[in-house]
């Protein structure tokens, strides 16, 4: 008798393990501390793209980059200067289209489901033209010549570094993650576009 008790705990533990692993999960409070750096370049000044689709790369984190694409296109989508976001290899991004490249430079991340903490550093190029090239450029400056149309670029560094507490699911706190990155994207497009 004891020993099928034993066999159901066991299960019961297996399939608590499971339900951790697959849903999202987010009943706890999180200490977040971030910051970030955005050097831009607008031609002509006052510059304000009319753009209206967006390719979309994010690399360097299989763990966090299905939920940052995922993220980034539900915070992104319908912006002044991005239009409709796809992935960068798909038909509807042409060579004109405006481009947001995302490069994870290096993360801790920690979790278990009653505690989790990670350390996130990120790089995102955004061009109107679709030329992220400068991603690994500190400052993303070009010449434009007369009668091009109007270029925003912009690269920006987000460092954060996250402890969270309660019960957590690993996709519930990837999730958050990719929702914080997400916002300070977003903030940053709608700041460069609207100083244009």
């Amino acid at each position: 008798m004891r020993i099928k008790w034993i066999w159901i705990a066991v299960a019961c533990l297996i399939a608590l393990l499971a339900v951790f692993n697959w849903v999202d999960i987010r009943l706890m409070r999180s200490q977040t501390a971030a910051s970030s750096t955005v050097a831009a370049s607008h031609s002509p000044s006052g510059a304000v793209p009319d753009v209206a689709v967006t390719g979309l790369s994010v690399e360097g984190n299989q763990r966090l980059q299905r939920s940052l694409e995922a993220e980034l296109r539900e915070f992104l989508t319908g912006l002044q200067g991005v239009g409709d976001v796809k992935p960068a290899g798909s038909a509807e991004v042409g060579t004109d289209s405006a481009r947001i490249a995302v490069r994870f430079l290096d993360s801790e991340f920690f979790w278990t489901p009653l505690y989790a903490r990670s350390q996130v550093n990120v790089r995102v190029a955004y061009s109107s033209n679709g030329d992220t090239s400068f991603i690994d450029s500190e400052t993303p400056h070009f010449t434009g010549v007369s009668g091009d149309r109007p270029t925003v670029r912009f690269v920006a560094n987000y460092s954060q570094d996250d402890f969270s507490w309660g019960l957590v699911s690993k996709p519930g706190y990837e999730s958050y993650l990719a929702e914080q990155i997400a916002a300070r994207v977003k903030a940053s497009v709608e700041e460069q576009i609207k100083n244009g």
